[in-house]
């Protein structure tokens, strides 16, 4: 059996992934989790579900945490019902005055006072910025805190998610402590329910995501949470989260191994295949103004690269595996209209795989590479690179 080095990378707090493991057996996937939060410095939960098998994994699923700004989902969500049922207008203009105003987060704290926002735009800020001032904003226009948990409670949430407080009463109790006590603070964060924006557990925080992701791709089996377009914007939202540049990692099950890839964006697909002896890292830099200009940007790690799984022995790399590894990539994201970039050992591969699968592409970028036709010998030079790789 060929033996595979794993990197995991972990998210504490709650994590939610749509397809990403769908191939991992569910005691397979648990015994993971369990070994990586073993690991973690801290308390730390965890809930996966694919959507499509079904299969769940979890670790303290049901143990509250401090949500943070995990909160502040419920705020968004109530906000679209009601807009739904035209009780509030996302086009209605909101003037922040310097009493609004927020510390920590975000961006309108920045501005000029008098700034007119539209809620659409409140909301946004609270999701990609986690704008505090934005999000006291929100929560007042939906009737404050009370009338969030009383929707938690009516949709099943119970306690499990709930809103303590607005942010504004939260840094009052954080300002009202002695200044320098930086232990003091830290302590209360992590364990004094008092000084809690919300309380969350991974279990509850991922059904909530799960039904907007319902919504969205219209698969909800009950009411859905609210109107189909409403998901499809508050989905949009949550992919073009601002707030930090982690996230979680992408994996397609390639014949037994776990190829990972960055997957940011939407619309036409543009392919970057990296070379030897770098990883999707490469195209760190393409990859955000391809998404600005509304591209999909797909890169993947080649199996024995970056995120990707590791075989050990040296046999396993053969120039055939690489190319199945890669088509069984590129099949099982169903990737089509296809913009080449490939560079390097990733033009070998991926100039082979448009001309035997050439319906899937629309355009090739070639750079630093060349695809071999077995007609002619390589140069020396190219033989020498093999010698010394």
């Amino acid at each position: 059996m060929r033996r595979v080095r794993r990197v995991v990378s972990m998210v504490a707090v709650c994590v939610f992934l749509p397809s990403a493991l769908a191939a991992q057996a569910p005691s397979g996937l648990q015994k993971t989790l369990d070994a990586e939060l073993a690991r973690f410095p801290g308390r730390a939960g965890i809930w996966v579900k694919h959507l499509t098998t079904g299969e769940e994994a979890a670790v303290r699923a049901d143990e509250s945490f401090n949500s943070a700004s995990v909160i502040k989902i419920p705020v968004l969500v109530l906000a679209f019902q009601l807009a739904d049922k035209h009780t509030l207008s996302l086009s209605d203009r909101i003037t922040i005055t310097a009493n609004d105003v927020r510390g920590g987060s975000g961006i309108f704290r920045f501005h000029d006072p008098g700034l007119q926002p539209t809620l659409r735009d409140i909301l946004l800020q609270m999701i990609i910025t986690s704008d505090n001032t934005a999000t006291d904003l929100a929560i007042g226009k939906v009737g404050g805190v009370a009338p969030v948990n009383a929707w938690l409670k009516d949709n099943g949430y119970g306690d499990a998610l709930k809103l303590n407080m607005t942010t504004g009463q939260l840094f009052a109790l954080y300002g009202a402590l002695p200044q320098g006590a930086a232990p003091e603070r830290n302590q209360k964060t992590n364990t004094d329910h008092a000084y809690w924006l919300g309380d969350m557990t991974p279990r509850a925080t991922g059904r909530l995501l799960e039904a907007i992701q319902r919504c969205n791709d219209g698969t909800a089996t009950g009411p859905p949470i609210a109107t189909k377009t409403s998901c499809a914007d508050m989905v949009r939202m949550f992919r073009a989260q601002q707030s930090g540049a982690r996230r979680l990692p992408h994996y397609v099950n390639v014949a037994g191994l776990r190829m990972h890839h960055v997957d940011e964006g939407s619309g036409h697909v543009v392919l970057l295949l990296h070379g030897e002896p770098s990883w999707s890292y490469l195209y760190r830099k393409m990859i955000p103004p391809l998404v600005a200009a509304g591209l999909r940007a797909v890169a993947p790690d080649l199996i024995g690269f970056g995120r990707s799984d590791k075989p050990e022995a040296r046999d396993d790399y053969t120039y055939q595996r690489h190319m199945d590894w890669l088509t069984a990539f590129v099949v099982a994201l169903d990737l089509r209209d296809i913009v080449l970039v490939c560079q390097d050992w990733g033009g070998l591969l991926g100039l082979r795989l448009a001309a035997e699968q050439p319906g899937r592409f629309a355009r090739i970028v070639a750079a630093n590479t060349f695809l071999p036709t077995g007609d002619r010998r390589p140069s020396d030079a190219f033989f020498a690179f093999l010698y010394l790789s």
